[in-house]
């Protein structure tokens, strides 16, 4: 699960295709493919130096490294996760959490985020995240 600022139109669609898919008894969920942004984080150290450069002001200190995800962040994730694992078994579309493949940037927020997914929408399954070994992924 990567992150990407679609988010809200891979929302809408995932929507519109799961309203459709129970609305038809022919059609049968294959899989979901979400595209969505990383959670709470502070700016990056380029992001840092544009703020700093745009306003003539530095940028607040935060407890977390530039660019990694905070509690804050993961927390909001996990809800996020419970949320939509409760919205797809309420449609009977998502069993059990085996035969799952969650695969993130080795990015330290994109890896925190994909896990706080899991963790809200299968709590304790221990779905595992994948990724590359080494700093850089080509898939992303």
């Amino acid at each position: 699960m990567t992150f990407s600022r679609y988010a809200c139109m891979a929302a809408c669609a995932l929507l519109l295709c799961t309203t459709q898919a129970a609305a038809q008894p022919d059609y049968q969920l294959e899989k979901v493919v979400e595209l969505s942004r990383h959670g709470v984080r502070p700016p990056t150290p380029g992001n840092r130096k544009e703020i700093k450069a745009a306003t003539q002001r530095p940028w607040p200190a935060w407890s977390t490294r530039d660019g990694e995800q905070t509690g804050h962040g993961y927390a909001a994730l996990v809800n996020k996760g419970r949320w939509e694992g409760e919205h797809y078994r309420q449609l009977g579309r998502l069993p059990a959490a085996a035969g799952y493949l969650l695969r993130a940037s080795p990015l330290q927020r994109t890896l925190a985020s994909a896990e706080a997914l899991m963790d809200g929408a299968f709590p304790g399954c221990g779905v595992t995240v994948r990724r590359v070994a080494g700093d850089k992924d080509p898939l992303f």
